[in-house]
């Protein structure tokens, strides 16, 4: 995935089993979200609309695997401080609780 979606280049794999989840109506794995993500990003893109919105990946903020909270905290300022002052950030976050 491109850089400018989540601040740093990342890869994403879409399984079989992710694309069930849209059809099941079940709860969607990370993935899915990220792959929303990028479209919603290509949809402001084409509507002159990406200076206002920012997304961070969800793969480097979640409880579970992704250092302690000040490691967390740490990846959240650093895109904060490169982005303009009024962007506004969707940040999915999964605190691993059901």
């Amino acid at each position: 995935m491109e850089a400018e979606v989540f601040g740093s280049p990342c890869s994403t794999h879409i399984l079989h089993e992710d694309i069930l989840q849209f059809g099941e109506t079940s709860e969607i794995s990370g993935i899915c979200i990220v792959v929303y993500m990028r479209y919603l990003h290509e949809v402001l893109k084409t509507s002159n609309m990406l200076s206002m919105i920012g997304f961070v990946d969800p793969a480097v903020i979640g409880a579970l695997g992704c250092g302690d909270i000040s490691q967390r905290s740490r990846v959240l300022a650093t895109r904060f401080s490169s982005a303009h002052p009024d962007k506004i950030f969707l940040i999915p976050y999964n605190s691993g609780s059901v």
